[in-house]
C-alpha cells in the first residue's frame, strides 16, 4: 500500500512537472489566480515533448473564460514564449501591465513589437536575443526595465553609440567607451537601469541628478576605474526617500566615492535638518569628502553603513537627547553595529547637554571622544570678501552667554549684527539654536547724499551706470549695501534704482 501511495504521490508530482500551467484557452497557456479573476500567459513547453512551443502569428486576449469565470490577462509570464524561433509577431492586449523576464527571450523571428499603453514594467531579458527584431515601440506607461531587456536585437544594435534613455530611464551604454570617460545623466532621468554600465572599465566618474530615484543592480557593476558618484542633492529629505540611497556592493565597488553636491558645490559640512526623523541604510556610504556632520534633534534612527567609509568625518554633532537606534546585523546572536563602520572612534563627537551617559551606554554608539554642548550658536557674514566673524566665547551646559566679533578687510567696514545690535565685540544670550550675522559694507559709504567723486566722472542714464576717468577699480553696491561690481568699465547695465559708487576712497550716489 505504501509503494502505491508513494507512486501515486510521484505520478501527480510529474504530472504538475507536464503541466506547468491551470488553462489552455484557443492555443495559449495560462496560470489563473482565481482570487483576482486574472491570468498570466505561460508556456507551452512540456518535459515529453520539447518540440512544443508557440508558432506563427498569435494574439493575446484581453480576457479568457475558464470553468465558467471570466479572467483578466495581465501578464506575460516568465520565460512564457523563450525559445519559440518560429513566432513571427504577437499581439498583446491592453489589459496586459507586465512583461516578466526572459518573456520572449531567443524568439528569433520576431521582427516587430508593439507594447501597449496599459505596461508598465519589461523584466529583465524580456526579448534579449531576440535577433531579428528591429521595430520596439514602447509607450510613456513603461516606468521600469530590467537589465538586458533587448540585449542582442536588432533595435538596440541601431541605436547611437553613449547612453540609451527610454521614456525618462537610462537603459545603458552602447559601444566603446574611451579612457576616462565622466557622465552626465541628464535632468529628469527617474531611474538607471541594471548593468547599465556593467563592465565598462573606463568609466572613471558620473554625475547622477535628483530627479533619480532608483539605481538597480548592478548598474555599475565591474566598473574598475569608477572612483566617485557625484549626486546633486538639492532636497534633502527627497535624497532620503529616493532610491538612489541604497548604492551597497551590487552598485558600486566598495572602492567608489559618493560626492554630494548643492547648487554646484560640493558639500563637505553636512546639515540634517529637525524635519527628519530617520536616516536610510547607506545613506552617506563611501561619502569621503564629509568632514562635518549635524544630525537633528527629531532623528531617532539611523539604518545599516549609513555613514560608512566616510573616512575624513572628524566631528559629528548629534542633538537628539535620547541616541539615535543604530541598525545591526545579527549572525550566531552577536550584533554587529556597522553604521559608523570605516569611521573613527576617535572623533570628536557632541551630544546635548545631560545625555552624555545615554550615548556612553547606548548600543554601537562606541565613541571614545564625547563631549557635551548646548545650543548651537551659527556665525555668518553678508559677503566673505568684505570680512569675517568669529565666536570669541562659546556658550556651553553651564553658561548660555556668547560673544561674537566681526573683522573687517581693507576698503570694508562693519555696520551691525542681523539682530540690529552695532557694538562688536557682541555679547549674546543663547537660549535656543541660532543664526547671527555680520554685516559689512564698503568703508565710507555713510552720509553719501550730497558727496561727489573728485577723481572721476560719476553719473547714470537711461538705465546706465557711467564712471569715466577712474584710475583704479571701483565698486558699486546697491541700496541694500551689497557689493554688486568691482572693476574699470566705463558704462554698467543696471536694473532701475539707487546705488553707490565708491573710488579711490570716495563715494557718490547715483539714481538710475
Amino acid at each position: 500500500m505504501k509503494i502505491r501511495i508513494f507512486t501515486l504521490i510521484l505520478s501527480l508530482f510529474f504530472a504538475a512537472m507536464i503541466f506547468a500551467y491551470d488553462a489552455k484557452v484557443n492555443g495559449i497557456y495560462y496560470n489563473l489566480d482565481s482570487s483576482n479573476k486574472t491570468a498570466e500567459v505561460t508556456s507551452c513547453y512540456n518535459i515529453y515533448n520539447s518540440n512544443e512551443k508557440y508558432s506563427g502569428d498569435i494574439t493575446i486576449p484581453s480576457t479568457i473564460s475558464h470553468k465558467d469565470a471570466t479572467y483578466s490577462v495581465t501578464s506575460i509570464g516568465i520565460g512564457a514564449f523563450r525559445d519559440c524561433s518560429s513566432l513571427t509577431s504577437i499581439i498583446i492586449p491592453n489589459s496586459v501591465t507586465s512583461i516578466r523576464e526572459d518573456a520572449f527571450e531567443n524568439c528569433s523571428s520576431l521582427t516587430s513589437i508593439a507594447i501597449p499603453n496599459s505596461v508598465t514594467s519589461i523584466e529583465e531579458g524580456a526579448f534579449s536575443d531576440c535577433s531579428s527584431l528591429v521595430s520596439i515601440t514602447i509607450p510613456n506607461s513603461v516606468i521600469y526595465i530590467g537589465a538586458r531587456a533587448f540585449s542582442g536585437t536588432l533595435w538596440l544594435n541601431e541605436q547611437l553609440d553613449g547612453c540609451i534613455y527610454i521614456n525618462n530611464m537610462l537603459y545603458g551604454y552602447k559601444g566603446k567607451m574611451i579612457e576616462n570617460t565622466h557622465i552626465n545623466v541628464k535632468d529628469g532621468t527617474t531611474m538607471i537601469c541594471g548593468s547599465a554600465f556593467y563592465n565598462y572599465s573606463s568609466l572613471i566618474s558620473i554625475t547622477i541628478p535628483n530627479s533619480v530615484t532608483s539605481i538597480e543592480d548592478y548598474a555599475f557593476g565591474y566598473c574598475s576605474s569608477l572612483n566617485e558618484i557625484i549626486f546633486n542633492v538639492d532636497d534633502l529629505k527627497e535624497y532620503f526617500n529616493s532610491g538612489i540611497n541604497k548604492l551597497c556592493y551590487n552598485r558600486i565597488s566598495s572602492s567608489t566615492q559618493r560626492k554630494l553636491y548643492k547648487n554646484g558645490k560640493e558639500i563637505t559640512e553636512l546639515v540634517i535638518p529637525n524635519t527628519i526623523d530617520k536616516i536610510p541604510e547607506y545613506t552617506f556610504h563611501n561619502c569621503s569628502s564629509l568632514t562635518s556632520v549635524t544630525i537633528g534633534d527629531n532623528v531617532t534612527y539611523i539604518g545599516n553603513y549609513a555613514f560608512a567609509n566616510c573616512s575624513s568625518l572628524t566631528n559629528l554633532i548629534v542633538k537628539a537627547t535620547t541616541p539615535p537606534i543604530l541598525e545591526y546585523c545579527e549572525s550566531y546572536s552577536i550584533k554587529t553595529y556597522n553604521v559608523f563602520n570605516g569611521v573613527s572612534r576617535y572623533i570628536q563627537v557632541k551630544v546635548p547637554c545631560e545625555a552624555l551617559l545615554a550615548y556612553l551606554v547606548a548600543d554601537g554608539w562606541s565613541f571614545v571622544n564625547y563631549t557635551e554642548f548646548s545650543f548651537i550658536l551659527t556665525i555668518e557674514v553678508n559677503d566673505k570678501t568684505m570680512g569675517f566673524a568669529t565666536i570669541t566665547k562659546q556658550n556651553n551646559c553651564t553658561d548660555d552667554v556668547a560673544q561674537v566679533q566681526a573683522q573687517a578687510l581693507a576698503g570694508y567696514e562693519f555696520v551691525r549684527w542681523s539682530d540690529g545690535a552695532t557694538e562688536n565685540p557682541h555679547i549674546l544670550l543663547v537660549t535656543e539654536d541660532m543664526t547671527i550675522t555680520a554685516e559689512f559694507r564698503v568703508a565710507g559709504t555713510t552720509n553719501v547724499e550730497t558727496s561727489v567723486i573728485s577723481s572721476a566722472s560719476v553719473y547714470g542714464s537711461n538705465g546706465v551706470l557711467y564712471v569715466e576717468g577712474a584710475e583704479t577699480d571701483y565698486y558699486v553696491l546697491d541700496a541694500a549695501g551689497r557689493l554688486i561690481y568691482t572693476g574699470r568699465d566705463a558704462q554698467l547695465q543696471l536694473p532701475r534704482g539707487v546705488y553707490v559708487v565708491a573710488v579711490g576712497g570716495e563715494v557718490q550716489k547715483v539714481v538710475l
